[in-house]
């Protein structure tokens, strides 16, 4: 997949640390990191997900994830075509 961009890296961490409240953000991050640069297609990842977040989130959850994943997305500009199919796989 596309490399992040310094920006969205921190906007990630950002998220993690702030909204998140992870006290392992750095850690968990790696890990993220290394499981998106290892799907083929970010969508098909998205959808693997869906059931966890589905059936683990609360609705006020789900749309607290899908706000974050949105303000990543917008870091660099406008999301791609494929951010904006990520997004609605969240929703």
């Amino acid at each position: 997949g596309d490399r992040l961009s310094p920006a969205a890296e921190s906007a990630i961490h950002a998220e993690m640390r702030d909204v998140m409240a992870l006290p392992k953000a750095d850690e968990t991050f790696i890990f993220a990191r290394w499981v998106a640069d290892h799907a083929n297609d970010s969508n098909d990842l998205v959808r693997r997900f869906a059931k966890l977040w589905l059936g683990a989130l609360q609705p006020s959850e789900r749309s607290a994830f899908y706000d974050m994943a949105s303000r990543i997305a917008a870091v660099d500009g406008d999301p791609t075509a494929e951010q904006v199919g990520c997004l609605k796989l969240l929703h």
